[in-house]
């Protein structure tokens, strides 16, 4: 057996016992992983928000803002949303324009903030 193995399975056991004796204290290290993750997460989505806003296309020589979301727009969305679960997270869907997915996101921002605040987070 490798020291790898051997510390996978010693931190299984330490984290079965924490959860059988320090119940309260796994669960507020739980809530305290969560929230820094969110807290990460919240800057990285109001860049996109930004990004998604001012983002020009050339196209004939003209200048526009396209309507619809780009696919690494939509999987960058996905994958900052993820970091919000067990939160409903918003559905984003391709079809939704961009004024639409802006105002989704930013109000789910400004809800989570004032969840965060309202816990003392």
């Amino acid at each position: 057996m490798t020291w790898k193995n051997i510390l996978k399975i010693e931190m299984e056991e330490a984290r079965r016992l924490g959860r059988k004796y320090a119940s309260e204290e796994m669960i507020q290290d739980d809530i305290d992983k969560m929230v820094r993750r969110q807290k990460e997460a919240i800057p990285r989505l109001k860049q996109l928000i930004s990004n998604i806003r001012n983002k020009k296309v050339q196209h004939f020589g003209r200048e526009y803002t396209p309507n619809s979301l780009s696919s690494n727009e939509l999987s960058a969305i996905d994958f900052w949303l993820k970091e919000f679960k067990p939160y409903k997270t918003p559905q984003i869907k391709t079809n939704m324009g961009r004024k639409k997915v802006i105002e989704i996101l930013e109000k789910f921002i400004s809800d989570v903030e004032k969840t965060h605040k309202r816990h003392g987070y």
